[in-house]
């Protein structure tokens, strides 16, 4: 994707396109707690391929999402904080892992929700990394 972006216009054109398609994903997305509805604080973990479900998120504020810090997670980072969600940057592979496992767990002891993608970008996918 960031090969795509050369310049700040371009991540930010990019950043705008993926608010507009999460937004035209959230009309078909709906996340509903089975086990626990009251429950305040709560790790969510999804794959690469589903991470358009963070749209479904009502509470936007209260969830925090795990970015990677590459060029193409700027774009998304970019495109989901504008729709009120609480960016954590960090990764294995482009630094920030241990600050950002430790702001993730400070976040759930604030009760608040961390959704993190468990595969990683570079595949393979639906295989959960370390």
């Amino acid at each position: 994707m960031v090969r795509l972006a050369k310049g700040k216009n371009s991540i930010n054109w990019l950043a705008n396109f993926v608010v507009g398609f999460f937004k035209f994903q959230g009309h078909f997305t709906h996340i509903t707690e089975v086990n626990h509805p009251d429950l305040d604080s709560c790790l969510y973990v999804m794959w690469h391929r589903n991470q358009c479900l963070v749209y479904g998120f009502h509470d936007r504020p209260g969830v925090s999402v795990l970015v990677s810090n590459s060029g193409d997670g700027e774009v998304v980072a970019r495109g989901i904080k504008h729709m009120g969600f609480k960016i954590v940057r960090g990764s294995k592979s482009h630094k920030g892992a241990v600050e950002s496992t430790l702001q993730m767990i400070d976040d759930l002891k604030a009760d608040r929700r961390v959704v993190i993608m468990v595969d990683g970008p570079h595949g393979p996918a639906e295989v959960v990394k370390d």
